[in-house]
């Protein structure tokens, strides 16, 4: 997998979110369906997060340069944020709609078939958003897995449209808003989850404390580091930055102790595959020399 699996995932995505969108609108003109039209409407948004998600990638995979010496990796963080407003946006929409509808109530009456289409999106959109999850999490991509976050929204919008058209076309008009005021909770539950991890993202938070140990760990074990101290660690977007100061012994020549330094970079990226950059002060450790004093007996 890589760059190129990655970009596939988001195509593959863009193409069905689109392709159910258009369905799942002409549907609802067929079968005079609010709650289909407003599941369609999102659908083609979700193929316009896409695309933004799928720049943010790109833009994230972009070399270092002039004006970005550490890469670009934050933009990942910045799509990720862009989708938890949207997720919190949407719930919103859900939550005043569907109190509007239990205030005033609706008349609408179905048919069996308008079932089919919002039960053959549910299929489709929690299988892609597995899909893409599992990939976003191998791959270590920000916003592949925020775009899954979305989509399996659409699953649970999509449930929710069959469950309140099945209470509806038995009789209980009351069913489609209760169902939607459920779905817009999980949507402010995510909004707050996918948001909480991007803005720790911008902070460069500190990666696990588990990361953390094994990186002492490893400087530890260095051959030729003595000790270490100020060990500091950021994220930046899918990326790890170390910087650490080791000590050696002070009379190691200076190429030998370049030597250690490069060990210690070489052994974190190799265990560590998140990090990408890592910063060695090297410092001679100051031995205490015991003074030692003779006595002389007086005879």
């Amino acid at each position: 997998m890589g760059r190129k699996e990655i970009e596939k995932v988001f195509l593959i995505s863009l193409l069905l979110t689109t392709l159910i969108g258009l369905m799942q609108i002409s549907a609802s003109f067929l079968f005079g369906s609010l709650a289909l039209l407003a599941v369609g409407i999102e659908s083609l948004s979700d193929s316009i997060t896409t695309v933004v998600a799928l720049g943010g990638f790109r833009i994230s995979r972009k070399p270092a340069d002039k004006r970005h010496h550490y890469g670009h990796w934050q933009a990942e963080s910045l799509v990720a944020l862009l989708f938890a407003v949207v997720l919190l946006v949407s719930g919103a929409r859900i939550l005043l709609s569907s109190v509007d509808r239990l205030r005033h109530g609706t008349n609408s009456t179905f048919s069996s078939e308008v079932l089919l289409t919002p039960s053959l999106s549910a299929i489709v959109f929690v299988l892609l958003a597995s899909y893409k999850m599992k990939v976003g999490k191998e791959e270590k991509c920000l916003p592949l897995i925020s775009d899954a976050y979305h989509t399996f929204m659409d699953f649970l919008s999509s449930i929710s449209v069959v469950i309140g058209l099945v209470l509806a076309i038995r009789g209980n008009i009351l069913a489609d808003p209760i169902v939607a005021l459920i779905v817009s909770g999980i949507l402010f539950y995510l909004s707050f989850s996918l948001g909480r991890s991007a803005l720790s993202a911008l902070m460069e938070t500190a990666p696990s404390e588990d990361t953390v140990l094994k990186i002492r760990k490893i400087c530890a074990e260095t051959p030729g580091v003595e000790s270490f101290h100020r060990l500091r660690t950021r994220r930046s977007g899918p990326k790890i930055f170390v910087d650490v100061h080791v000590l050696v012994d002070s009379e190691m020549s200076l190429r030998k102790a370049h030597d250690v330094a490069t060990e210690i970079e070489r052994r974190l990226k190799s265990k560590i595959p998140e990090i990408s950059s890592v910063t060695v002060h090297v410092e001679p450790h100051a031995r205490k020399v015991k003074s030692s004093t003779s006595k002389t007996k007086s005879s």
